[in-house]
């Protein structure tokens, strides 16, 4: 499953009908209708704000949907199916539509939505959803930039680094090679890293 990084946004016109396409990260199904209901009260203009929204693991997810006045099955469910057709995980899909005058039939408001979807999504940056074990690592000076390559080459994202008489490295290391890289530091500076929790 993959998870979204940032906040995405994007917007298409179909036959004078404004399509705005948001996709937020969200941890659990509250936290969707959470920022649903602040959705609805930003966009109290628009005709209809459909969403769609997946957490959880795999095998486990919850998810849910909801055509917001659209006819049944031509909004929230062609955008909770593009959600998980692209393995989005832990994410709120919004659609918000202003009405433009012309009416797109069941077949046309599937298109748009669906279109919408895939769009933002495309849009949006990603990540797999993985075990990060949070890591404090101090090391010298004359260590810190081949340290540095270490965790850039394991895909670690480094949260901060403070330089005093050595360098200390707060990190987050994905969980599948965490002990691994541990032993592999140590050995590389002859057991001079430190590793605290």
């Amino acid at each position: 499953m993959r998870v979204l990084e940032a906040p995405a946004q994007i917007e298409l016109t179909f036959q004078n009908s404004r399509f705005l396409g948001m996709l937020e990260p969200v941890t659990d199904p509250e936290a969707a209708r959470t920022r649903l209901k602040e959705a609805k009260g930003r966009f109290s203009d628009a005709s209809h704000v459909v969403h769609a929204f997946r957490t959880g693991p795999d095998g486990s997810e919850t998810h849910g949907c909801s055509d917001d006045g659209e006819p049944p099955g031509t909004a929230g469910r062609p955008v909770l199916d593009v959600l998980k057709g692209a393995g989005g995980g832990n994410s709120l899909l919004l659609v918000v539509r202003w009405f433009g005058g012309v009416k797109l039939g069941t077949g046309g408001l599937v298109k748009a939505y669906g279109d919408t979807a895939k769009a933002v999504i495309a849009a949006a940056t990603w990540d797999e959803l993985r075990v990060w074990v949070q890591a404090r690592i101090e090391v010298q000076w004359s260590e810190h930039r081949p340290l540095m390559n270490e965790l850039a080459a394991i895909g670690a994202k480094v949260d901060s680094e403070a330089f005093g008489t050595g360098v200390t490295l707060e990190a987050r290391i994905p969980g599948e090679v965490f002990e691994s890289f541990q032993q592999r530091t140590i050995d590389l500076t002859r057991g001079r890293c430190r590793w605290m929790s």
